[in-house]
């Protein structure tokens, strides 16, 4: 059973996790997450951090008069779907998700154009108060629209069945992004904490990022490099005896830059080395 420490005006308590009250209605997990998304943002896969992320949209109709929950724009310019059950989610549940994430890429963009404009801008906001970079390419409306026909789906309850969670997994390898959260609940006399887990992370993200469709930068960078190694095979240089060194040097016009080729018969590398003594 989970259990968390608390020390309060200089003293020790242990909180051991209890059930979701049955009293609580499902509005009132909805709320805290629609004032609180952070709760199932996903995370940075270099730094570990949570994402920061918006809500686009809170009980919105969607055709077919189904209600969706909660819909987020994360920093990255994914949107998450999320769907919240206060008590067990069951497997019903999965199926429920995945028809709101197709009638979702159904919605006329003109339905919920405001919305992601104004998400757009709080979120753009938030990024530049912490300090980060804001990357215009990832929020323009068709890169947006695009993101919209694939959502992140995330599932939430108090308790997640395990045939729920098998169904989950198995969707995650057939490369539908999709994750279960479950918290454990404490509560004291005046006051409550909801401690959420991510049951399920979703480990084809990863692979899932490769297979976009290049960013205009990135196909720039990739030509670049792809020049330098074009230009780094017409230097190397064909001798009947093996060269003294490793390493093969040229510049690339970029004062001071080198590149360096280091080829072995396991490997090959490039490194870029930055030297003001030698001219190109």
């Amino acid at each position: 059973m989970d259990r968390i420490v608390i020390k309060r005006n200089g003293e020790l308590a242990v909180m051991v996790a209890k059930p979701f009250p049955e009293e609580r209605q499902e509005e009132y997990l909805h709320r805290i997450l629609e004032s609180e998304p952070q709760f199932v943002a996903p995370r940075d896969n270099e730094t570990g951090e949570l994402l920061p992320i918006v809500v686009v949209a809170s009980k919105s109709n969607l055709p077919s008069g189904d209600e969706l929950d909660l819909l987020l724009l994360d920093s990255r310019g994914v949107f998450t779907l999320c769907e919240l059950k206060k008590g067990k989610v069951v497997r019903k549940t999965v199926g429920q998700i995945l028809d709101y994430a197709a009638q979702l890429a159904e919605m006329a963009w003109d339905d919920l154009q405001e919305q992601i404009d104004q998400a757009r801008q709080r979120l753009r906001e938030q990024i530049e108060q912490a300090g980060g970079e804001w990357d215009e390419e990832s929020f323009t409306d068709d890169a947006l629209r695009d993101q919209l026909k694939s959502p992140r789906l995330v599932i939430v309850g108090w308790q997640i069945e395990e045939d729920t969670l098998r169904i989950v997994r198995w969707l995650q390898q057939q490369g539908i992004n999709i994750e279960c959260y479950g918290f454990s609940y404490f509560s004291a006399e005046n006051f409550e904490v909801f401690v959420p887990q991510n049951l399920t992370p979703y480990i084809g993200e990863e692979e899932e990022v490769i297979q976009r469709p290049l960013k205009p930068r990135h196909i720039r960078r990739k030509a670049f490099w792809e020049d330098m190694l074009r230009r780094l095979g017409d230097k190397v240089p064909h001798r009947g005896t093996p060269p003294t060194t490793p390493w093969v040097d040229f510049g690339i016009g970029i004062g001071g830059a080198w590149i360096s080729w280091y080829g072995s018969r396991s490997r090959l590398r490039v490194q870029l080395l930055i030297s003001k003594h030698r001219k190109i």
